[in-house]
């Protein structure tokens, strides 16, 4: 039941800021740590904050669904005719 209140609830969400022209996109859930890091997340001990993939760890799980907004929009420039960009997203 709670799982399809979520759902339910997404989707309502969804709606209603698609109606508000933010583009849905979808992000993934898998980034890299220069990502992460341009975002914000900056380790500041020896204790692992990242879940890293074994044998690449330099590419870890996306902590939010702007980590992703951010990898999708990375060394691309843009007009400012362009901006603002109203993304709505899921992670």
């Amino acid at each position: 039941a709670l799982a399809n209140l979520e759902r339910v609830l997404l989707e309502y969400v969804f709606e209603r800021v698609s109606a508000l022209d933010f583009k849905p996109v979808s992000v993934p859930d898998l980034v890299t740590k220069e990502i992460t890091e341009a975002c914000g997340v900056i380790q500041r001990s020896q204790k692992d904050i990242q879940y890293t993939l074994q044998n690449e760890e330099n590419i870890v799980l996306s902590g939010t669904a702007e980590m992703g907004i951010s990898a999708l929009l990375k060394d691309r420039t843009f007009e400012e005719e362009q901006l603002p960009f109203r993304f709505v997203a899921m992670s």
